[in-house]
Protein backbone atom coordinates (compact mmCIF):
# COMPACT_ATOMS: atom_id res chain seq x y z
CA UNK A 1 0.00 0.00 0.00
CA UNK A 2 2.24 2.74 1.42
CA UNK A 3 6.21 3.71 -0.84
CA UNK A 4 7.80 2.77 2.42
CA UNK A 5 6.63 5.42 5.25
CA UNK A 6 3.17 5.06 7.05
CA UNK A 7 1.62 8.36 5.29
CA UNK A 8 3.03 8.22 1.73
CA UNK A 9 1.12 6.13 -1.22
CA UNK A 10 2.86 3.44 -3.39
CA UNK A 11 2.50 5.26 -6.82
CA UNK A 12 2.67 1.75 -7.90
CA UNK A 13 -0.61 0.44 -6.21
CA UNK A 14 -3.27 1.41 -9.07
CA UNK A 15 -3.51 3.77 -12.10
CA UNK A 16 -1.88 7.48 -11.38
CA UNK A 17 -0.29 10.34 -13.55
CA UNK A 18 2.68 8.28 -13.50
CA UNK A 19 1.44 5.04 -14.47
CA UNK A 20 -1.65 5.58 -15.91
CA UNK A 21 -2.80 2.31 -17.18
CA UNK A 22 -4.18 -0.82 -14.95
CA UNK A 23 -1.87 -2.94 -16.70
CA UNK A 24 0.61 -1.09 -14.44
CA UNK A 25 -0.78 -1.54 -11.34
CA UNK A 26 0.56 -3.92 -8.43
CA UNK A 27 -2.78 -4.46 -7.20
CA UNK A 28 -4.14 -5.92 -10.79
CA UNK A 29 -0.86 -7.98 -11.43
CA UNK A 30 -1.53 -9.28 -7.68
CA UNK A 31 -5.12 -9.94 -8.23
CA UNK A 32 -4.41 -11.74 -12.32
CA UNK A 33 -0.97 -12.98 -11.52
CA UNK A 34 -1.78 -15.07 -8.07
CA UNK A 35 -1.31 -18.94 -8.41
CA UNK A 36 -2.99 -20.31 -5.81
CA UNK A 37 -2.15 -23.91 -4.12
CA UNK A 38 -1.67 -22.98 -0.53
CA UNK A 39 -4.19 -22.37 2.63
CA UNK A 40 -3.01 -18.47 2.13
CA UNK A 41 -5.46 -16.09 0.03
CA UNK A 42 -4.43 -15.05 -3.70
CA UNK A 43 -4.15 -11.72 -2.50
CA UNK A 44 -2.59 -9.42 0.57
CA UNK A 45 -1.94 -6.16 1.53
CA UNK A 46 1.16 -4.80 3.17
CA UNK A 47 1.21 -1.57 5.15
CA UNK A 48 4.19 0.44 6.80
CA UNK A 49 3.65 1.53 10.33
CA UNK A 50 4.93 4.36 12.32
CA UNK A 51 4.09 6.57 15.52
CA UNK A 52 6.55 9.28 15.58
CA UNK A 53 4.73 11.03 18.41
CA UNK A 54 3.76 15.04 17.86
CA UNK A 55 7.44 15.79 17.44
CA UNK A 56 10.29 14.22 15.15
CA UNK A 57 13.64 16.12 14.76
CA UNK A 58 12.49 18.86 16.62
CA UNK A 59 9.52 19.47 14.00
CA UNK A 60 6.30 19.23 14.28
CA UNK A 61 4.46 15.91 12.94
CA UNK A 62 2.16 17.80 10.04
CA UNK A 63 -0.43 14.94 10.07
CA UNK A 64 -0.45 13.94 14.13
CA UNK A 65 -3.93 14.67 15.15
CA UNK A 66 -5.13 17.26 17.40
CA UNK A 67 -8.77 15.42 18.47
CA UNK A 68 -10.79 12.42 18.37
CA UNK A 69 -13.87 10.86 19.49
CA UNK A 70 -14.66 10.96 23.25
CA UNK A 71 -15.66 7.44 22.64
CA UNK A 72 -12.04 6.46 21.71
CA UNK A 73 -10.05 3.20 24.48
CA UNK A 74 -7.70 5.86 25.52
CA UNK A 75 -10.41 9.26 25.85
CA UNK A 76 -9.80 12.24 23.95
CA UNK A 77 -6.49 13.15 22.02
CA UNK A 78 -6.36 17.21 23.33
CA UNK A 79 -3.72 19.75 22.21
CA UNK A 80 -0.67 21.37 23.98
CA UNK A 81 1.24 24.35 22.94
CA UNK A 82 4.82 24.30 21.94
CA UNK A 83 7.54 26.63 20.71
CA UNK A 84 9.22 25.46 17.89
CA UNK A 85 12.03 27.93 16.39
CA UNK A 86 10.91 30.65 18.65
CA UNK A 87 7.49 30.30 17.20
CA UNK A 88 4.58 28.89 19.73
CA UNK A 89 2.86 25.93 17.84
CA UNK A 90 -0.07 23.75 18.86
CA UNK A 91 -0.12 20.56 18.61
CA UNK A 92 -1.69 16.93 19.81
CA UNK A 93 -0.50 15.30 23.04
CA UNK A 94 1.53 13.32 22.97
CA UNK A 95 -0.34 10.42 24.54
CA UNK A 96 -1.86 7.63 24.05
CA UNK A 97 -5.10 8.77 23.15
CA UNK A 98 -3.13 11.04 20.28
CA UNK A 99 -1.24 7.62 19.25
CA UNK A 100 -4.00 5.60 18.82
CA UNK A 101 -5.60 8.56 16.84
CA UNK A 102 -2.65 8.57 14.20
CA UNK A 103 -2.82 5.04 13.88
CA UNK A 104 -6.68 5.12 13.10
CA UNK A 105 -6.07 7.76 10.39
CA UNK A 106 -3.33 6.26 8.44
CA UNK A 107 -5.15 2.62 8.52
CA UNK A 108 -8.39 4.66 6.84
CA UNK A 109 -6.08 6.25 4.18
CA UNK A 110 -4.73 3.31 3.33
CA UNK A 111 -8.48 1.74 3.11
CA UNK A 112 -8.97 5.09 1.18
CA UNK A 113 -6.49 4.46 -1.20
CA UNK A 114 -7.23 0.45 -1.62
CA UNK A 115 -10.75 1.89 -3.03
CA UNK A 116 -9.48 4.32 -4.97
CA UNK A 117 -6.90 2.30 -6.55
CA UNK A 118 -9.38 -0.49 -7.58
CA UNK A 119 -12.33 1.93 -8.69
CA UNK A 120 -9.96 3.40 -11.07
CA UNK A 121 -8.61 -0.37 -12.16
CA UNK A 122 -12.29 -0.57 -12.70
CA UNK A 123 -12.96 2.46 -14.53
CA UNK A 124 -10.44 1.79 -17.18
CA UNK A 125 -12.75 -1.87 -17.83
CA UNK A 126 -9.71 -4.23 -16.78
CA UNK A 127 -10.97 -7.28 -17.51
CA UNK A 128 -10.50 -9.48 -14.55
CA UNK A 129 -12.26 -7.58 -11.69
CA UNK A 130 -10.59 -6.31 -8.61
CA UNK A 131 -12.14 -6.20 -5.12
CA UNK A 132 -12.60 -2.42 -3.76
CA UNK A 133 -13.83 -3.64 -0.53
CA UNK A 134 -11.05 -3.78 2.75
CA UNK A 135 -12.74 -6.74 4.01
CA UNK A 136 -11.60 -9.26 0.44
CA UNK A 137 -8.49 -8.95 1.72
CA UNK A 138 -6.18 -10.25 4.55
CA UNK A 139 -4.26 -6.97 5.72
CA UNK A 140 -0.66 -7.09 7.30
CA UNK A 141 0.84 -4.51 9.40
CA UNK A 142 4.74 -3.98 8.95
CA UNK A 143 5.97 -3.65 12.46
CA UNK A 144 9.91 -2.93 12.08
CA UNK A 145 12.46 -0.64 13.71
CA UNK A 146 13.67 1.11 10.83
CA UNK A 147 9.91 3.12 10.65
CA UNK A 148 9.81 6.02 13.42
CA UNK A 149 8.49 4.78 16.72
CA UNK A 150 8.43 6.48 20.46
CA UNK A 151 10.85 5.02 22.82
CA UNK A 152 11.40 3.75 26.61
CA UNK A 153 8.36 2.33 28.33
CA UNK A 154 5.83 4.82 27.80
CA UNK A 155 6.64 5.07 24.46
CA UNK A 156 6.11 1.48 24.08
CA UNK A 157 2.56 2.21 25.38
CA UNK A 158 1.70 4.59 22.65
CA UNK A 159 3.13 2.48 20.19
CA UNK A 160 0.75 -0.21 20.76
CA UNK A 161 -1.90 2.37 20.94
CA UNK A 162 -1.02 3.45 17.88
CA UNK A 163 -1.23 0.05 16.53
CA UNK A 164 -4.53 -0.88 17.90
CA UNK A 165 -5.93 2.20 16.76
CA UNK A 166 -4.70 0.82 13.22
CA UNK A 167 -6.12 -2.49 14.07
CA UNK A 168 -9.54 -0.47 14.65
CA UNK A 169 -9.62 1.52 11.64
CA UNK A 170 -9.30 -1.92 9.51
CA UNK A 171 -12.14 -3.86 11.82
CA UNK A 172 -14.65 -1.00 11.13
CA UNK A 173 -13.89 -0.79 7.71
CA UNK A 174 -14.77 -4.91 7.18
CA UNK A 175 -11.40 -6.23 7.16
CA UNK A 176 -11.42 -9.90 9.21
CA UNK A 177 -7.51 -10.75 9.19
CA UNK A 178 -5.49 -8.68 10.41
CA UNK A 179 -1.65 -9.70 10.96
CA UNK A 180 1.95 -8.39 11.61
CA UNK A 181 4.97 -8.82 9.69
CA UNK A 182 8.17 -8.10 12.03
CA UNK A 183 10.66 -10.20 14.40
CA UNK A 184 10.67 -10.93 17.97
CA UNK A 185 13.12 -8.71 18.65
CA UNK A 186 11.69 -5.54 16.47
CA UNK A 187 8.05 -6.48 18.28
CA UNK A 188 9.43 -6.31 21.46
CA UNK A 189 11.37 -3.12 20.89
CA UNK A 190 8.42 -1.40 19.61
CA UNK A 191 5.47 -2.69 21.97
CA UNK A 192 7.24 -4.33 25.15
CA UNK A 193 5.66 -7.71 23.80
CA UNK A 194 2.55 -8.69 23.50
CA UNK A 195 -0.15 -10.35 26.82
CA UNK A 196 -3.87 -10.72 26.75
CA UNK A 197 -3.89 -7.28 28.16
CA UNK A 198 -2.58 -6.25 24.85
CA UNK A 199 -6.02 -6.07 23.19
CA UNK A 200 -6.51 -5.59 19.36
CA UNK A 201 -2.40 -6.76 19.58
CA UNK A 202 -2.48 -10.14 21.03
CA UNK A 203 -3.35 -13.68 19.03
CA UNK A 204 -2.25 -11.73 16.09
CA UNK A 205 -0.93 -14.10 12.63
CA UNK A 206 2.60 -13.55 12.51
CA UNK A 207 4.69 -13.08 9.10
CA UNK A 208 9.06 -13.64 10.17
CA UNK A 209 11.54 -12.47 7.98
CA UNK A 210 14.93 -13.34 8.81
CA UNK A 211 15.95 -16.35 7.15
CA UNK A 212 18.30 -16.55 4.33
CA UNK A 213 17.11 -20.06 2.62
CA UNK A 214 14.21 -21.99 2.27
CA UNK A 215 14.37 -24.47 4.33
CA UNK A 216 15.37 -21.77 7.02
CA UNK A 217 12.06 -20.37 6.74
CA UNK A 218 10.13 -23.55 6.98
CA UNK A 219 12.08 -24.07 10.43
CA UNK A 220 10.92 -20.56 11.61
CA UNK A 221 7.73 -21.51 10.55
CA UNK A 222 7.99 -23.38 14.63
CA UNK A 223 9.13 -20.29 16.41
CA UNK A 224 7.02 -19.17 19.17
CA UNK A 225 4.19 -16.46 18.02
CA UNK A 226 5.65 -12.91 19.21
CA UNK A 227 1.84 -12.02 19.45
CA UNK A 228 0.69 -15.05 20.84
CA UNK A 229 -1.02 -16.33 17.66
CA UNK A 230 -0.20 -18.55 14.66
CA UNK A 231 2.98 -18.15 12.53
CA UNK A 232 1.12 -17.72 9.83
CA UNK A 233 3.61 -16.70 7.28
CA UNK A 234 7.99 -16.92 6.86
CA UNK A 235 10.50 -15.32 4.41
CA UNK A 236 13.95 -15.72 3.25
CA UNK A 237 15.88 -12.96 1.75
CA UNK A 238 16.34 -13.41 -1.66
CA UNK A 239 15.61 -11.10 -4.87
CA UNK A 240 12.98 -10.37 -4.78
CA UNK A 241 12.52 -12.02 -1.15
CA UNK A 242 10.52 -14.94 -1.35
CA UNK A 243 8.12 -16.41 1.52
CA UNK A 244 6.83 -19.72 3.14
CA UNK A 245 3.16 -20.22 3.79
CA UNK A 246 3.76 -22.54 7.19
Amino acid sequence: MNGGIANDLNPCLGPSSSYPTYKQSELYWAVTSAKGGTRQPNVSLYVNTADPGNLYDGAAIADWPTSSSSTDPYGSCTTMNVTIGGRVDTLGTNSQACAWQYGYNKAAQDVSWLVNAANAIKAQSAPVTVAATPGSYPWWLDVETANTWQTGTSGQLMNVADLQGMIGALQVAGVATVGVYSTPFQWTQITGGTTPLSGLLYERPDWIPGATTLSGAEMNCSQTSFTGGAVTLTQWSGNPDNDYAC
